[in-house]
């Protein structure tokens, strides 16, 4: 009888230790998730801030000045897209897009990662 009851406590023992082992790596594996996706919103803040940024002085300075403006090829590690619509600059990820309002209305071009080439043609924006 002795015997029945300590492999019982000890089965007990043993299903609390697992559960909680189990509770703490999910929550673990939760905040994980929740930092990349951090450092993703960081990483891609940054990027449109920089290009807006280099669109923003060409549209300031006027007719005939050029910027160069270096989109990186990866943002957080993941793959994505950079597009310019008027008055906005677009990051399109797999799971989620990111914007930031720009002063560019009129605009040429397409924005690539890469070097990116912006020139003032009398207002317009041509990016090369």
């Amino acid at each position: 009888y002795m015997k029945n009851q300590v492999t019982v406590e000890f089965m007990i023992l043993y299903t609390v230790l697992v559960l909680g082992v189990v509770v703490v790596a999910a929550a673990t594996f939760q905040k994980i998730i929740e930092l990349g996706e951090q450092q993703t919103k960081i990483e891609a803040e940054r990027i449109l801030q920089s290009v807006s940024s280099s669109l923003d002085t060409a549209v300031l300075e006027g007719d005939g000045f050029r910027t160069v403006v270096a989109v990186p090829s990866l943002v957080a590690g993941k793959q994505f897209s950079i597009t310019l619509h008027p008055h906005e600059v677009q990051i399109h990820t797999p799971e989620q897009d990111f914007f930031h309002p720009t002063l560019v209305a009129n605009f040429a071009g397409a924005l690539h990662q890469g070097e990116n080439t912006s020139r003032n043609g009398g207002g317009r924006i041509e990016v090369i």
